[in-house]
């Protein structure tokens, strides 16, 4: 995953281990203490742009929304957040407390798959040449 300060979460987890990174489609911010002061909240993250045709989009989730809770349970910050996705599975449901315009929703969100990866074939075709590649004596 390529970070850019809190960076974009247009990922998942990228591991060799995982056939399918889960992947939800938002840009995090921290949320600054005079936010949360205003907002009378004490942790959450702030969602700074919604990737089009993304998980988040397809559950509501916009820009400048703040995200308090992963199913029930508080999201400290932005590392929060991103440890929670990682650990989710492509196709999980997921529920997720926003505040929006100051009034708290919950939102249904189904994790997705990273754009542009695919699952590995279950085997390997026995054909030379597979990868591209084909060594002879």
């Amino acid at each position: 995953m390529k970070t850019l300060g809190y960076g974009i979460v247009l990922i998942g987890a990228a591991c060799l281990c995982a056939a399918e990174a889960p992947f939800v489609g938002v840009e995090l911010r921290p949320l600054g203490a005079d936010v949360a002061a205003y907002l009378g909240i004490e942790h959450g993250v702030l969602v700074g742009a919604v990737m089009e045709k993304s998980p988040a989009e397809t559950a509501g989730i916009q820009a400048n929304d703040i995200i308090l809770k992963w199913n029930g349970e508080a999201i400290a910050g932005p590392e929060a957040f991103i440890a929670k996705v990682k650990a989710a599975a492509p196709g999980e449901a997921v529920k997720r407390a926003v505040v929006r315009k100051g009034a708290e929703h919950e939102l249904a969100l189904a994790i997705g798959v990273r754009p542009g990866e695919a699952a590995p074939p279950a085997e390997a075709p026995s054909a030379p040449g597979y990868l591209g590649l084909a060594f002879e004596p």
